[in-house]
C-alpha cells in the first residue's frame, strides 16, 4: 500500500467507530493486538486519502 495521499492518521480501539470511519472513506493502514495484564484489545491506524480535511464521523 502507498501511503502518499494519506494527509491524516487517527487510531481506534473501538470496532463500532472503526466502521463508521471506514464507511466515511477512510482507509484501514494497519491493526495492532494489544495487552495490559489481563485486558486486551485491537488498535486500529486509519487513513484519510483525501486533500480535505478528514470527516470524524461522530465527533
Amino acid at each position: 500500500m502507498h501511503f502518499e495521499n494519506i494527509n491524516e492518521v487517527c487510531e481506534l480501539d473501538s470496532e463500532h467507530e472503526v466502521n463508521l470511519y471506514l464507511n466515511a472513506g477512510w482507509l484501514l493502514l494497519n491493526t495492532v493486538a494489544k495487552r495490559d495484564g489481563d485486558r486486551s484489545w485491537f488498535e486500529y491506524c486509519l487513513g484519510w486519502p483525501n486533500e480535505l480535511p478528514g470527516w470524524h464521523p461522530g465527533i
